[in-house]
């Protein structure tokens, strides 16, 4: 979650901001990660870059309080305003409430921050939830400590299925009794959405209490739905973060110079990332402690845990704290040795190939202490630039972290790309400061484009057919193949792609196993006139499960 504020009027509005963040954590089993980032903490312009890297990395809910227009968020600087959008290029996009004057004015013309942020193509917001009247205070934090409640508390207990946003807004409505202002908000966005937050449980057999750097440890347990069940078709991925010290710092109020008296507890700074399979609904972790925990020797720090099924779109999360102690640990050496980028190549495609316009880039990298991907650090420790430019920093999105840090594998969506030579530069950096880069070059290069597939109610189900026009089958050479993926680029499935009439998907992957219900994309690869490895450009399969409705 990502929780910010104005510095205006003794930091009332970020003593609110800390009520809200505390009581939604409450609501929620203390399972949350809360990102507070604060005008007065960070100063200004420099507030912004945090507010950029919360959202390119994601976030479920964000919450602003204090003074707003539809021009700008903040009193006295623009902590966030409508040109910042350039600055976002995020995938995920969450809901983000605006407890402030009128953020939009959408019945007299006037397009708001907040619809922009949901309106933009590209980035920015699922739906937003704020005032398009003037409103006071007192009333913005009565309507803001509902919503949390609501928030967190309407989902169904026997699934973990939370409420959809238009009944969530609907009840805090009506939950806000005696306030004027709860007529001024507004949800700009479609009201049957579900509020997506970790609603599962875990039921935790093994855990440790005291660890050592460098040490084995064991994390075991199960996932439950909120009634304590057992979700034994639940398969997805384990993330598991651990985070530097929590310390409370007194509020600062560098812009609008009146402090007040506010303390804020800051603990949301991870410092290394590993990542495991769930199955079954059961997890049995047997890792190393990461090797950067010996810098907090001494210290209690906190571990989360979120477990997420991308089929079920069902998770759970759980926090613990651990004693860092070096009792028995061995003291290492001086660390010399940068990371080592194993391999890099776009997913499922031969060195040389003309890669599509869309593919998956694939990242092997290894490190004899621990892999750094922190992207809120100023030094930028995991970098991707696409010929020249800086990709996007939630580039952290797509990593797998494993054998405690010290293997990173990367599998990073590159999208709309054009046709001609590119150059893919990764940098990255171990915990002692080591940096490696390396080079990937590619050309991409398309043909006309493929057909949309002649997908029925049927179709969608148990099989998807494509046909291509005739002047494209005219230009495809030998050795032409059908490849499908998932919506974020992986290869699924390659099968040989017939000349003659149309070409059918029964809807299984290369070991055909039929696939989950989803959104996937298909398109034609062949050897061009020039002996060239060449594609088509991709159309996208709805794939539904044979009990779903077609609407």
């Amino acid at each position: 979650m990502l929780l910010t504020a104005d510095d205006k009027d003794g930091n009332s509005h970020l003593d609110q901001s800390n009520i809200l963040g505390n009581e939604l954590n409450r609501y929620s089993g203390n399972n949350l990660t809360l990102d507070k980032v604060h005008v007065g903490e960070f100063g200004y312009p420099e507030v912004k870059r945090p507010i950029y890297n919360a959202f390119n990395e994601g976030f479920s809910l964000a919450e602003y309080i204090g003074h707003g227009s539809c021009t700008q968020l903040g009193h006295d600087v623009a902590i966030f305003n409508s040109s910042d959008m350039s600055m976002i290029n995020n995938r995920r996009l969450g809901l983000m409430a605006f407890a402030s004057c009128e953020m939009s004015l959408y019945e007299l013309g006037w397009r708001g921050v907040a619809e922009h942020l949901v309106l933009s193509t590209n980035s920015g917001l699922i739906g937003s939830l704020g005032t398009v009247r003037t409103a006071f205070s007192g009333d913005n934090f009565a309507f803001m400590r509902n919503f949390g409640r609501m928030s967190t508390s309407l989902y169904d207990r026997s699934t973990g299925r939370c409420e959809e946003l238009g009944e969530i807004v609907r009840r805090t409505k009506n939950e806000t009794s005696g306030y004027l202002g709860k007529y001024k908000y507004h949800l700009i966005c479609d009201p049957m959405l579900r509020y997506i937050r970790p609603t599962l449980k875990f039921a935790v057999s093994e855990t440790p209490s005291v660890v050592k750097p460098g040490d084995e440890y064991t994390f075991s347990g199960s996932v439950t739905t909120p009634a304590g069940m057992n979700v034994q078709d639940f398969k997805g991925e384990m993330v598991m973060k651990w985070y530097e010290p929590s310390y409370i710092s007194k509020a600062k109020s560098k812009i609008a110079k009146d402090p007040g008296n506010v303390e804020v507890e800051y603990d949301h700074t991870a410092f290394a990332v590993e990542s495991f399979n769930v199955a079954d609904g059961r997890f049995s972790i047997k890792a190393n402690v990461p090797e950067m925990t010996r810098s907090y020797i001494g210290d209690t720090i906190r571990v989360s845990v979120v477990a997420y099924d991308p089929d079920k779109r069902l998770g759970g999360s759980w926090n613990f704290n651990v004693v860092v102690d070096s009792t028995t640990s061995t003291t290492p050496g001086v660390d010399n040795q940068a990371p080592v980028i194993e391999s890099m190549m776009a997913e499922g495609q031969h060195e040389g190939d003309m890669l599509p316009s869309a593919f998956t880039l694939v990242a092997d990298v290894t490190d004899n202490t621990g892999i750094r991907i922190d992207e809120k650090a100023i030094d930028g420790p995991l970098m991707m630039t696409l010929d020249g430019k800086t990709m996007p920093t939630g580039i952290a999105n797509f990593v797998k972290m494993e054998n405690g840090a010290k293997r990173m594998i990367l599998r990073y969506p590159m999208e709309a790309l054009g046709s001609g030579r590119h150059s893919v530069i990764l940098s990255v950096t171990d915990y002692a400061g080591n940096i490696t880069r390396q080079e990937f070059s590619f050309e991409v290069g398309t043909s006309e484009q493929i057909t949309a597939p002649l997908l029925a109610e049927r179709a969608c189900r148990e099989q998807a057919t494509f046909t291509l026009e005739a002047d494209v089958l005219q230009s495809i050479g030998d050795n032409a193949q059908l490849v499908v993926t998932n919506a974020l680029g992986k290869i699924i499935r390659i099968q040989n792609w017939s000349m003659q009439g149309e070409n059918v998907w029964k809807l299984n992957d290369t070991k055909n196993v039929q696939v989950a219900p989803g959104l996937y994309k298909a398109f034609v690869r062949f050897t061009d006139s020039y002996g060239r490895s060449a594609v088509t450009q991709g159309v996208y399969v709805p794939v539904l499960g044979k009990n779903s409705v077609m609407q």
